[in-house]
């Protein structure tokens, strides 16, 4: 077997090293999220017509219901776009955390991490249907979706000590 590239295991070690770093940055963003979700969820009711309500394309209708969320509205609705912002960040950083979970090569971190952004897009889908749609089980499912993405990234670092 080849020897391994003389910088390739500084790099690895470097890319773990920020793969922890993510992990605990998306363990207490999913926290965040949780506390935004629930805020809104009491002071903020999703009208029943908006962008992307009923849609007869669910991917269309995420879009638009993302986009009119991401864009505000009344005071009460700023929690709202608080929570599908920071719900688009830890999206793009739970997929950020899979690469570098990969460059790592850690076993244990590629899979807390492919699970922990199969939660958070889990998570994002059905809170997208909720919005659009207003059925409690997508609220369900949005909130166990967040479950397995938090309880992934903390086994991860737990792993990774």
């Amino acid at each position: 077997m080849p020897e391994p590239a003389a910088g390739s295991e500084g790099a690895r070690a470097r890319a773990f090293r920020l793969w922890r770093g993510m992990a605990a940055g998306l363990v207490a963003g999913l926290g965040a999220e949780y506390v935004l979700g629930m805020s809104a969820n009491f002071w903020f009711t999703v009208p029943s017509t908006h962008p992307g309500s009923h849609a007869s394309n669910y991917f269309a209708g995420v879009v638009h219901v993302a986009w009119w969320a991401l864009r505000g509205g009344a005071a009460p609705m700023t929690l709202f776009r608080l929570h599908v912002t920071l719900g688009v960040l830890l999206g793009l950083g739970a997929a950020a955390a899979l690469a570098a979970a990969v460059a790592a090569r850690r076993p244990a971190g590629i899979w807390a991490a492919a699970v922990g952004l199969a939660g958070v897009a889990g998570a994002g889908f059905n809170g997208a249907s909720f919005a659009n749609y207003g059925h409690d089980f997508s609220s369900l499912l949005m909130a166990l979706a967040w479950l397995i993405a938090w309880i992934a990234y903390g086994l991860g670092l737990y792993a990774a000590r």
